[in-house]
């Protein structure tokens, strides 16, 4: 793992806290699309995650298979191009379904290399 794939993963780390962190602030898909601030700061961090992994190298990616990497690379495509249209109860399912264990997999990941994923 070069320290460029180290750094990509903390950034994936620190911004699915992040999104964590700002959907503590509403409960419902509908709230999320109601306010601009939340919203924009959501569909950021999820950007974040996708151009970083989109850094990663493909032997990180490789070693990993269960982490749905490509669905990330896909989604910061989807929010970049796609921002007039996005669907904000599919970001709100990510948020609140799949980030989650997807950021606890990629923290385990920096743990058995020893790095510390509490610091970016």
């Amino acid at each position: 793992m070069t320290p460029r794939d180290e750094q990509s993963l903390l950034d994936i780390v620190l911004a699915g806290r992040l999104i964590a962190q700002f959907s503590a602030e509403i409960s419902t898909a509908t709230e999320l699309e109601g306010n601009p601030l939340l919203a924009s700061a959501i569909a950021w961090q999820f950007h974040i995650i996708g151009e970083a992994t989109k850094r990663l190298g493909p032997d990180v990616r490789a070693a990993s298979p269960t982490i749905p990497w490509s669905d990330m690379a896909r989604l910061r495509d989807r929010v970049a191009h796609g921002y007039d249209s996005i669907d904000w109860t599919i970001l709100w399912r990510i948020a609140q379904n799949d980030l989650p264990a997807t950021i606890a997999a990629i923290e385990k990941m920096l743990r058995a290399r020893g790095v510390d994923p509490r610091h970016k």
